[in-house]
C-alpha cells in the first residue's frame, strides 16, 4: 500500500526540506508539485494528479504535493467544489501504492477525517525558536566563504580588499554572538532567512564589499518588512 506522510506546520519550518532529505537518503527522485499546478476543478485535478502519480510509480519516485491545504480541509455542506476536490484526492490515494508527502500550513486536527484515515504518519513542525533560528543563520551564512587572511599580516590581502568584484564573493567573520543577535532580533522563518541572505549577497555585489552584518540587516528589513526592528550596532 501507499506510504502517505502529512507534514504540517507554519511556512519556512522545514517541511519541503524533510521530503528532499528523505528522497536523497533513499536515492530516489522527488517530484514536487503545488496544489495550484494541479488545476482548480475536480476534473482538472483528477487528470493532472492522476498523471503525476502514474509517472512517479513508473519512475519509483517520491511525490510531494506542496500547499495541499485545499485537498485536506474538512468537508462542509456549503463548499461543493472544495468537497469535490477532497473526494478526488481520496479516490486517487485509494489506488496509489507509492510514497507521497502532503505539505500543509494547517493543523493536523482540521484535516478531513477520511483523508486523515489514509495518512500513514503525521509530522507536526513548530515555528523556529531562537536557538533554531541561530542555527539556520549560521549554517546558511557559512556557505559563503570567509575572507582569506594573509598568514603574515593576518589581514585581507590587498588584491582582494581593493578589488570590489573579488571582495563581494566573501563574508566578514561572524561570531557566535552575531548569530545569536540575528536570531533574537528577527523572528523569521527558515525561508525568510534564506531570502535575506540571497538579497544581502546581491547588495554586497552591488557595493563591491564582503557580506557583513550591516548589509544583512538592510536585507532583512526588505524581506520581512519595515516593522522589523533593526539592532543599533
Amino acid at each position: 500500500g501507499a506510504s502517505i506522510f502529512l507534514l504540517h506546520g507554519p511556512p519556512g519550518c522545514g517541511k519541503t526540506l524533510t521530503a528532499e532529505a528523505i528522497a536523497e537518503l533513499l536515492r530516489k527522485p522527488l517530484y514536487i508539485v503545488t496544489a495550484g499546478d494541479l488545476g482548480i476543478t475536480a476534473s482538472e485535478v483528477e487528470k493532472t494528479l492522476g498523471s503525476v502519480l502514474e509517472l512517479c510509480q513508473t519512475w519509483d519516485a517520491l511525490v510531494l504535493i506542496d500547499e495541499a491545504d485545499v485537498f485536506l480541509e474538512a468537508r462542509s455542506s456549503t463548499e461543493i467544489q472544495r468537497n469535490a476536490l477532497v473526494c478526488v484526492m481520496l479516490r486517487l490515494l485509494e489506488y496509489y501504492s507509492g510514497c507521497l508527502f502532503l505539505s500543509s500550513n494547517r493543523a493536523g486536527k482540521s484535516i478531513d477525517a477520511a483523508i486523515a484515515s489514509r495518512i500513514t504518519v503525521m509530522l507536526g513542525y513548530p515555528s523556529l525558536n531562537v536557538d533554531g533560528r541561530g542555527k539556520v543563520w549560521k549554517n546558511l551564512i557559512e556557505l559563503v566563504p570567509a575572507q582569506p587572511l594573509d598568514p603574515t599580516t593576518k589581514e585581507v590581502p590587498a588584491r582582494i580588499a581593493n578589488n570590489p568584484r573579488k571582495a563581494s564573493k566573501y563574508r566578514v567573520n561572524f561570531t557566535t554572538e552575531d548569530y545569536q543577535s540575528l536570531a533574537e532580533a528577527y523572528q523569521l522563518n527558515g525561508r525568510q532567512i534564506k531570502n535575506s541572505i540571497v538579497l544581502a549577497r546581491a547588495l554586497a555585489r552591488e557595493r563591491g564589499s564582503p557580506l557583513s552584518m550591516s548589509i544583512l540587516q538592510r536585507a532583512v528589513t526588505a524581506v520581512a518588512g519595515e516593522d522589523v526592528e533593526v539592532p543599533s550596532n
